[in-house]
């Protein structure tokens, strides 16, 4: 009997304390594993929603920007930047905003700080400058956020504008991973304004003024012509004239011309993007 006891003798102490804690450290490397891969499924989620939000934000905005067009007395679609370049900030004219066909513009920002990308909307045709705070500060109306997780920065611009401001480029970063595992990914697209040709002059014949005078001695009589302050801001415009008689030049600014009788003048009006304008002024002294 005592021979058959010992035979089923089990573990000792030591042995079932080795066995515990190698299950305990199989248990706790398992469920890491398993947390791990929680963590990044669920990082790989936000940022496919997040890519999902930019994507169709881009599209958006690329749409909007193949229909920008010179608005009020601005000879160019793109009014933000001035002067081309890459930037977090563009603003440009349209004819199509919302559910308005009245000419506005239309802005969108990168706020670096907040890592936001937003859409703002003139009240009206006059454009007034809406500053340089992201969103601005009331100015505009029709605020609206559009992506919470942007990553651009000032070194990391999200638009470029060429220098003819006739296309823009949009490398929009988003992040939508958690803060300790960022990855930003690059959203990309572009557009050529189908309008951004600009805008000629438009100017009536009277924009031209008409200054007679009469020689003393002769008794001739000459008139002095030259863009008028009534040109449409001439000179915000940078508009220039061109003078001729009978389809001959004979000179530009300004010019004298005979007019003992009454005399058709041409005149060609050309803006800074080199866009003209041909009119006929009928001088009578």
């Amino acid at each position: 009997m005592r021979r058959a006891l010992r035979s089923e003798d089990g573990f000792t102490l030591v042995e079932l304390l080795a066995a515990m804690t190698v299950m305990v450290i199989i248990l706790f490397g398992t469920l890491g594993a398993f947390d791990a891969f929680s963590s990044e499924s669920e990082a790989n989620t936000k940022l496919t929603q997040a890519q999902d939000t930019a994507r169709r934000e881009i599209d958006l905005m690329t749409r909007a920007a193949r229909n920008a067009t010179p608005v009020g007395t601005q000879l160019e679609a793109i009014t933000r930047p001035s002067a081309g370049g890459a930037v977090n900030d563009v603003i440009f004219g349209t004819y199509g905003t919302d559910t308005s066909t009245t000419p506005k513009f239309v802005r969108y920002c990168v706020n670096p700080i907040t890592r936001s990308l937003w859409r703002e909307q003139s009240p009206n045709a006059v454009g007034a400058d809406p500053g340089g705070a992201c969103p601005s500060a009331g100015a505009w109306t029709r605020t609206r956020l559009l992506n919470g997780t942007v990553a651009n920065t000032a070194s990391i611009p999200a638009f470029t504008v060429d220098t003819a401001r006739r296309a823009v480029g949009i490398d929009l970063r988003i992040d939508g991973g958690s803060s300790s595992g960022s990855r930003p990914v690059a959203l990309r697209s572009a557009a050529y304004l189908r309008s951004a040709s600009g805008r000629a002059p438009n100017l009536a014949a009277t924009d031209v003024t008409v200054t007679c005078s009469t020689n003393a001695t002769t008794g001739k009589k000459t008139a002095l012509l030259s863009l008028g302050v009534a040109a449409g801001a001439a000179a915000a415009q940078s508009l220039s004239a061109e003078y001729s008689v009978g389809g001959v030049v004979v000179g530009s600014g300004a010019v004298k011309v005979a007019a003992d009788a009454a005399v058709n003048v041409g005149v060609t009006i050309t803006n800074a993007l080199g866009l003209k304008q041909l009119l006929t002024r009928t001088v009578t002294c």
